[in-house]
């Protein structure tokens, strides 16, 4: 709540201070928005067992819904697929075509 008051503090209106909010928070949503989807396109199951792998993905995912931005099915599917590395390359590219 602070950083809430501290933004909204010189408002004259419930409309201003709204204005204020959104401005402030958009551009954190954005910053959010744009290092979540780096981690999305550069997530790799490495030296991960694939339960984990799929439980981070699952977890960047999550958090991009919640601050309004989804990912659709199809380019889930592409993330995760382009993530897997060389040992499953047959079996992510029978499933891209």
């Amino acid at each position: 709540m602070g950083v809430a008051l501290s933004i909204i503090t010189r408002s004259t209106t419930s409309a201003q201070a709204w204005v204020k909010l959104e401005v402030a928070y958009a551009n954190r949503s954005n910053t959010r928005k744009l290092g979540l989807l780096d981690s999305l396109t550069n997530v790799s199951l490495e030296d991960k067992s694939v339960a984990d792998y799929m439980h981070g993905i699952k977890n960047i995912l999550d958090n991009l819904e919640l601050i309004g931005h989804p990912i659709d099915d199809g380019a889930t599917v592409m993330h995760t697929l382009d993530g897997l590395g060389s040992t499953y390359m047959p079996l992510a590219s029978c499933l891209s075509h």
